[in-house]
């Protein structure tokens, strides 16, 4: 397909569909990126889809922005993860859901989006293009990834929006959806530096908002990628920006990199190269790193430098954490020779204050539950109950899944309370849990917990 040619016109119609959610609850999501060597740990990404770990949604670069601001498809010197037939029925039948992230042309990012967000014209091509590629591909949508948002005018702030807009509807007609990734901000100070609202973003046919929530270290040397405090103020931010949990996905990094230089630290840019975590290890001295308790990364100096790296326990503390706050979709940066989240997720990694494993012999101890998430609102204090899961491998094939609590209540009116949650399958098709099971209880009740499978 010769994207540049392509200059078919779909006439844009508001549709009749409303937008909505078409991942299922709980996600765990990868990008993968094309390679250009064997050595590349990029080009193992394929190898991590089918390793065993639980990955249902990948997001492949396939396209980009090119330097006239054309949709074009990443073909020319990559030998993995790139344009191919192969790869594209890789995916299908190995990922639940696949989605075509498209960014910038390489080191010249904001140039390429500059000379698409500025011609209308343009902005159709891109998105009939776009459309044709997921259609013709059986892909499942579109994630826009437009970065370097300081540079952004408000000529391409509105552009923007008139072309998720028309993104959005002309994808949800076809049943496809639309995911943007957005920068990470603290507060409103961070909201009003650079030009991009998610206050305005979330009115449009949207279904998912991207939060990378890593890189703080570009305006900080020698910092970790993801303090988990700012990773805390990040979400409830994005939060109150965006309000719907459901449509808000976590970036979690899983990886490193190495102090240099500072280069421009008015505009936030070090000289600190990215490394894998299959980078990391083949420095010997990775063994004397130390664990930050602000973000649960692992670093150590080595002359003068600084190596920061994430492992399978950092990861999974903040998939614990975004958990907290009702948050069920994580998507990790990136496939290829990274760790992935800590197996099982089991209480021995983590404070026994904020996840508490529950010993369920009759579903083979397959949720944990984390029960560290309470609040107050108009009917008194309550608590969220958190459940996720703890294997792939021992999914329960079931109907419908019953949770019950059972317990005294002291604000209940009465000496004891009953409720039940139940999930339901697909005629007994169905893999539980398929996600996380969100349980609002009376904050001081006490409770044990029972499992029917029915």
């Amino acid at each position: 397909m010769e994207f540049k040619k392509l200059y078919f016109f779909v006439l844009y119609t508001t549709t009749m569909f409303a937008f909505g959610q078409y991942l299922p609850k709980w996600t765990l999501q990868g990008w993968t990126y094309p390679g250009y060597s064997a050595v590349d740990p990029t080009c193992w990404a394929y190898d991590e889809i089918i390793d065993g770990r639980f990955i249902n949604v990948v997001k492949s670069e396939f396209l980009s922005v090119d330097e006239n601001g054309y949709l074009d498809l990443k073909e020319d010197g990559f030998i993995c993860n790139h344009n191919t037939a192969t790869n594209y029925e890789f995916l299908r039948s190995n990922v639940a859901y696949n989605l075509v992230t498209i960014s910038g042309a390489f080191n010249s990012a904001f140039s390429s989006f500059k000379k698409l967000l500025e011609d209308t014209q343009k902005i159709n091509y891109f998105v009939n293009n776009a459309l044709s590629f997921v259609v013709e591909n059986d892909f499942d949508g579109v994630e826009i990834n437009f970065e370097q948002f300081k540079l952004w005018q408000p000529i391409h702030w509105n552009n923007f929006k008139q072309l998720v807009t028309l993104l959005g509807d002309t994808l949800h007609y076809h049943s496809k959806m639309l995911c943007i990734i957005g920068p990470p901000f603290e507060n409103h100070l961070d909201d009003n530096a650079v030009l991009w609202s998610y206050n305005q973003l979330k009115w449009l046919p949207v279904d998912y908002f991207v939060i990378m929530v890593y890189d703080y270290f570009y305006c900080n040397l020698n910092a970790p990628v993801a303090p988990l405090n700012w990773f805390k103020n990040v979400l409830e931010y994005s939060i109150l920006q965006i309000g719907d949990v459901s449509k808000i996905v976590v970036g979690i990094n899983s990886y490193g990199y190495t102090t240099s230089e500072l280069i421009d630290i008015d505009n936030c840019h070090f000289a600190q190269p990215l490394r894998t975590f299959s980078q990391i290890l083949q420095n010997p001295n990775y063994l004397n790193a130390t664990r930050d308790p602000d973000s649960y990364e692992l670093f150590w100096e080595e002359n003068g430098d600084y190596y920061w790296f994430s492992d399978a326990l950092s990861l999974s503390k903040k998939l614990l954490t975004a958990a907290s706050y009702g948050i069920t979709n994580f998507s990790v940066w990136h496939l290829g020779g990274n760790p992935w989240f800590d197996e099982g997720l089991t209480e021995k990694n983590f404070s026994p204050d904020s996840v508490h494993s529950v010993d369920w012999s009759d579903i083979n101890n397959l949720l944990i539950l984390n029960k560290s998430h309470a609040q107050s609102n108009a009917l008194g204090s309550e608590v969220l109950l958190y459940f996720i899961l703890k294997e792939k491998e021992n999914f329960i094939n079931a109907n419908t899944l019953k949770f019950i609590l059972i317990g005294s209540c002291t604000d209940c009116g009465n000496d004891s309370a009953r409720i039940e949650v139940s999930i339901s399958g697909d005629g007994g098709n169905s893999y539980f849990p398929v996600s996380f099971l969100h349980i609002r209880i009376p904050f001081d009740i006490s409770y044990e917990i029972l499992c029917e499978d029915s």
